[in-house]
């Protein structure tokens, strides 16, 4: 956590100035409060369109932000999230970044519990297994803020870079290797939770199966008839089609 020397101090004043200056609807309606921008993964389908540039709050930062945060709630009298209908007081770490590669997430969960008295909703691709410091945080989050999650969702997907193999040193053997790391180090916490989409899960997303090509109309003996590539949707006897434009 930061210390309260003279620099501390006048960062959270400086940042209680400036919360103090939101409407009471960012604290009421706060959803996502992320301690990063940019993803490591650069899933191609990524909806956030994640750049590769990775900025992250430092640990003090982290501590500094959430401080200011809570003491300008405590002094409206707010609670945190508390007005939404979707999860109410609880905070999505994540938008545009992958908390799984975050150094700090156990500083952010204490904070979350202890501070700003809220549980998270934690989403990841998983996380290198090579990485030593990682590992540890993450098993330290299972061993001492399991408490502080309202839900943990894998995401096996093909779209990142491990899959792809566009870095020096993925590949899709190492994404695998890595999910199953992640998925044992979480699995005490899974079973806590509970399976299911709401709580604990991991989640499938692959391409659809749909293809884009032109579709043809036509009418045969009265007919209505559509074409696109091979495949062909006729209508029923008796029952044409709208007219053909």
């Amino acid at each position: 956590m930061a210390s309260e020397g003279s620099g501390g101090v006048s960062l959270r004043l400086g940042l209680r100035e400036q919360m103090r200056a939101l409407p009471d609807e960012a604290f009421t309606r706060l959803q996502f409060l992320s301690p990063a921008t940019g993803c490591f993964n650069q899933c191609a389908m990524c909806s956030q369109a994640a750049g590769r540039d990775v900025w992250q709050l430092t640990r003090r930062g982290l501590d500094e932000v959430a401080r200011a945060l809570a003491g300008v709630a405590a002094e409206r009298g707010l609670t945190i999230g508390g007005g939404r209908g979707h999860r109410p007081g609880v905070l999505f770490p994540y938008l545009d970044n992958d908390m799984g590669s975050y150094p700090h997430l156990d500083t952010y969960a204490a904070l979350a519990r202890d501070v700003l008295r809220v549980r998270l909703r934690f989403c990841t691709v998983g996380w290198s297994a090579r990485s030593d410091r990682l590992s540890a945080m993450h098993r330290r989050l299972v061993a001492e803020y399991g408490d502080v999650f309202d839900g943990l969702r894998f995401s096996l997907t093909p779209y990142t870079l491990g899959w792809t193999g566009r870095g020096r040193g993925f590949d899709r053997a190492v994404f695998v290797a890595d999910l199953a790391h992640a998925l044992r180090t979480y699995r005490p916490l899974l079973d806590r939770l509970g399976h299911g989409p709401a709580t604990a899960a991991v989640e499938l997303r692959f391409a659809p199966l749909v293809g884009v090509t032109d579709v043809v109309a036509s009418e045969i003996d009265g007919r209505h008839v559509l074409r696109a590539g091979p495949h062909l949707l006729i209508g029923a006897p008796g029952r044409p089609g709208p007219p053909l434009t």
